[in-house]
């Protein structure tokens, strides 16, 4: 937390459920759903965005 901050951890806490789904698609043999994949992906892209954009 001290080297990447409150507000940068915090966003990386938003990749767990995708990666809980991708954990569960190999592990498991799941399937996944289209809606689900777009969603994983939307909530990635938002945290990239969130990541490069400045804390002031």
């Amino acid at each position: 937390m001290a080297m990447g901050g409150v507000a940068g951890v915090g966003q990386i806490q938003f990749l767990q459920p995708f990666l809980t789904l991708l954990a569960s698609a190999i592990l498991l043999g799941e399937t996944l759903e289209p809606i689900a994949l777009i969603t994983a992906c939307l909530v990635v892209a938002s945290v990239a965005v969130g990541k490069k954009t400045a804390i002031k």
